[in-house]
């Protein structure tokens, strides 16, 4: 290394350029034989400083100099010890002015040195983009792009300013969002276009995008612009799985915005990862296995499909009244296939398919229904994953919402098959399957008369409205056990559900915090109180329902159709015969005061007992 200290030595006494060249013609030649010792040699003896003075000189200096001695930076910014002491020398300043030069080697060399400098290092970033280094970056983008020839000078410089560029903006979502109000994602398109051939330009472009689209709210500023059309493309020209998945990451990123959905969508992104996945996957089987590369990127490809069913345009432009491509696929291939991770992801496409009574209607009528079912049944002596078993109850509980599915879905005994599950111990498979058949039996009053009176399935969901540690489940149990009462309109329902320990649940419903369920709750006290049940006496009689009526009755912060239904509830109470009961009682617990009784008296008996209830949530 005597060779590096000698040339560092004359670099510091001697200023004269063809000195200097000599000496930095030395280093570089010193970095090519032994990159980490000369680096390591070089800062040891105040090569920071020599190469700082020298880059400084950038508004004198000879181009060749300039580049040189970013040249060398570069080389030695490859080894990350020695990053924050170029930082702390102040080397980037004058690398950040070098930018704005009209020489190519100079530009392309400042480019390289700065975008090794910021890779992985913060204090690099923070300052590059304080010494205006992101505002130099853009305007030498915008100047050589209008520059339409395409020469080899032209290519390196896109390279290296590209790579520049994603090592300055990754990890910082303020420099990202600087880059984004700059004109960064416009430049970037140009680039792809224009450079569609070079497959490793177009990758580091893309990477860019990727570090753009990282914050929230500069994802919208990709729509409208034609990002997405050349992120399909990219997605076409990818070879290996590990830059597929990078790119496939970066457009789950872009389209967590729903209008990004409906571009990729238009783009052709659909075509280009159903023809992927099924040249990847033409030879699985059930029993053999993938390679874990390769089976990442198809679960990645498979998930993007699912994630852009998440939003409604975009939803609606793939299901196309049931005749679009990627439906078909589905119906045909996912739903049958013997790959596990398909049939999960083709329950959870129904299940995203079916998010409006229109397509809902048209899924039902084309047979959907039992190929659902089938799905819950063990596969080749496999138990079924609880994730299938999940997406397939979202599925049916969206499906049972419009009334015309209804008979449809039970007809296809729905309930016979799923109640089963209502055994399992997992949370999400118990709320999904509540919901779903509560869904069921709205409106469907022989069925709420047979469900209602199987004495084990009131058992288990009494047991479900007492679940403490998921609020859903036990929100869930209760209004079905209120949907039970109100569709049967069965006193036999009403006893089971009274005799399993149900009320209590009910009168815990009264004072939820939604409205809807208030007011389920409270019809179906009053029907079990116009009901005159002598079994619901005793229970009546120890639960807080007085309290629950004072409370609503009492408090401002309840909705009129609330206060109304409990004085219906009320009204039909003071018929009971009960002596808790009573209008004496009531008038002197200081549940109303003597207009509420009048006004009970008067009318509350003639009133129809469903005020109001409102529509499935």
């Amino acid at each position: 290394m005597d060779g590096v200290t000698e040339a560092l030595r004359k670099l510091q006494v001697d200023s004269d350029s063809s000195t200097t060249n000599g000496c930095l013609d030395c280093l570089l030649q010193a970095l090519q034989e032994d990159a980490l010792g000369a680096t390591t040699e070089m800062v040891k003896n105040g090569g920071v400083k020599c190469l700082q003075d020298i880059l400084s000189r950038s508004e004198s200096a000879a181009p060749n100099l300039l580049a040189n001695a970013a040249k060398i930076v570069a080389e030695m910014a490859k080894h990350e010890e020695i990053r924050e002491p170029f930082v702390e020398g102040n080397i980037i300043p004058p690398l950040c002015s070098c930018l704005l030069r009209k020489n190519y080697d100079v530009v392309v060399q400042a480019c390289r040195a700065l975008g090794n400098l910021c890779c992985d290092c913060e204090k690099a970033r923070e300052a590059l983009f304080q010494g205006g280094g992101l505002d130099n970056l853009i305007k030498l983008l915008e100047e050589r792009l209008s520059d339409l020839e395409d020469n080899d000078d032209n290519q390196a410089l896109w390279n290296a300013a590209c790579g520049c560029l994603m090592n300055v903006t990754y990890d910082r979502s303020d420099i990202q969002k600087a880059a984004v109000s700059l004109g960064a994602i416009d430049l970037l398109i140009t680039l792809l276009k224009r450079n569609e051939s070079d497959i490793g330009l177009c990758g580091t472009a893309v990477m860019c995008f990727g570090n753009l689209a990282e914050p929230a709210d500069t994802r919208p500023a990709f729509v409208g612009t034609e990002a997405a059309k050349c992120m399909v493309h990219a997605l076409e020209k990818v070879s290996g799985d590990d830059q597929l998945e990078g790119i496939l990451e970066i457009i789950a990123s872009l389209i967590e915005n729903d209008d990004m959905k409906l571009e990729f969508a238009k783009a052709g992104i659909l075509d280009t990862l159903l023809d992927m996945l099924t040249a990847r996957t033409a030879s699985w089987t059930s029993q053999s296995t993938p390679k874990i590369e390769e089976f990442d990127a198809v679960r990645v490809s498979i998930d993007l499909l699912v994630l852009l069913l998440t939003g409604d345009e975009c939803m609606a432009y793939i299901f196309q009244e049931g005749e679009g491509l990627f439906f078909r696929n589905v119906m045909d291939t996912w739903m049958a296939s013997q790959v596990e991770y398909f049939r999960i992801s083709a329950a959870l496409a129904i299940g995203n398919f079916a998010r409006n009574d229109h397509n809902c209607i048209k899924l039902v009528s084309s047979g959907i229904v039992p190929q659902l079912l089938r799905l819950l049944k063990p596969y080749e002596g496999k138990e079924v994953d609880t994730r299938l078993t999940h997406a397939v109850l979202s599925a049916l509980r969206n499906l049972a919402i419009p009334k015309v599915n209804k008979s449809i879905m039970l007809s296809c005994n729905t309930l016979d098959e799923i109640l089963p599950l209502l055994q399992s111990e997992m949370l999400f498979v118990q709320f999904k399957l509540l919901g779903t058949a509560r869904m069921l039996v709205d409106s469907m009053a022989e069925t709420a008369v047979d469900l209602g009176q199987r004495s084990e399935f009131i058992q288990r969901v009494v047991e479900l409205c007492a679940c403490e540690i998921h609020p859903g489940v036990s929100g869930e149990a209760t209004r079905l056990l209120a949907s039970l009462i109100k569709h049967s309109g069965s006193t036999k329902v009403m006893e089971t559900i009274v005799q399993h320990g149900g009320l209590p649940c009910l009168v815990g419903m009264a004072t939820s915090e939604h409205p809807l369920m208030q007011n389920e709750a409270l019809v179906a006290l009053t029907l079990i109180a116009a009901s005159h049940l002598e079994s619901a006496e005793s229970t009546l009689l120890e639960s807080k329902l007085l309290s629950t009526i004072k409370t609503i009755l009492q408090e401002t912060a309840y909705p009129v159709e609330v206060q109304c239904n409990v004085l219906t509830l009320a009204g039909f109470l003071t018929q009971s015969g009960m002596y808790l009961f009573s209008p004496l009682t009531l008038w002197r617990s200081s549940v109303m005061s003597s207009h509420w009784l009048v006004f009970l008296h008067s009318q509350v008996c003639s009133y129809s007992v469903l005020l109001h209830c409102g529509g499935p949530v």
